[in-house]
């Protein structure tokens, strides 16, 4: 019978059950998985994820835009549907909100050979056991079918999104872990090849030091003052009138005498 173009714009769920512990105090990162599937749930298309909303909480919005091409007669024979799984991202596993699964039949326009005006339509999101509960939310879509044709085209999924403040798509949780695995190898290494070479140079000069300076503060206390003098006139114990044994600079301080005789805290220094 020929093949047509579904083409959809998965736009936003609202009102959507927080499914984390301690929902009061962690939001959710939803994101939601489309395909077309049968009774049986079997696939018979790609699956394809919308970005990750992570600040939409329990209302996220994706406007992510998808086309599946499909086969009349296996969509009426085989009971296809359209099924979109809303899920939350975790660091360890994703946890399930809920879905909307719609027969490709039902679809108003599909039966009209000719391309259709795109249409929204509205579902209540319901668990993946087919039971809905109060508080699950909504899902709001848009759909369109193309001309149908006699051949199948050479693709069978076209995917894309327009742009969506704080959504984004995230590496899985594999390549993650080696990314980060890599960082660490490469953290390493380069602090075993930089003790190595501080090592190698110690070994060929043992008076190296790789921070400068000399470390027992010597060489500094030897070129700032050699003779210790400056040390010594920054004493004010006395300990420079006694390196004076003559008087005589005493004397030159104070001809009377009173500078060493009196009071040390009227001493003129």
């Amino acid at each position: 019978m020929g093949y047509r173009a579904l083409q959809l714009v998965i736009h936003s769920a609202q009102g959507l059950r927080n499914v984390h512990n301690a929902p009061q105090l962690r939001k959710m990162n939803p994101f939601a998985l489309v395909s077309i599937r049968d009774n049986n749930n079997n696939l018979h298309s790609s699956e394809e994820q919308t970005p990750i909303d992570s600040e939409g909480n329990t209302n996220p919005k994706w406007n992510f835009h998808v086309t599946f091409n499909v086969d009349i007669t296996k969509v009426e024979e085989n009971h296809l549907a359209l099924v979109v799984k809303i899920k939350s991202r975790r660091k360890t596993s994703n946890r399930d909100v809920g879905e909307v699964r719609v027969l490709i039949t039902e679809l108003e326009g599909f039966g009209d050979a000719n391309a259709v005006a795109e249409r929204r339509l509205n579902r209540n999101v319901v668990n993946l056991d087919g039971t809905s509960q109060q508080g699950e939310g909504s899902l709001s879509i848009s759909y369109k079918f193309g001309n149908t044709v006699q051949h199948p085209p050479a693709s069978t999924a076209t995917i894309g999104n327009s742009a969506t403040p704080n959504a984004q798509r995230r590496p899985g949780t594999a390549r993650r872990l080696v990314g980060k695995f890599k960082d660490e190898i490469g953290a390493g290494l380069a602090t075993v090849a930089a003790t190595a070479v501080v090592g190698a140079v110690g070994t060929v000069l043992p008076d190296f030091n790789p921070f400068g300076g000399d470390p027992s503060g010597a060489e500094s206390a030897a070129a700032d003052d050699p003779s210790g003098a400056e040390s010594a006139a920054a004493d004010p114990s006395g300990a420079e009138f006694a390196a004076d044994p003559s008087g005589t600079r005493s004397s030159a301080a104070d001809p009377s005498g009173s500078g060493l005789n009196g009071d040390a805290g009227e001493a003129d220094y």
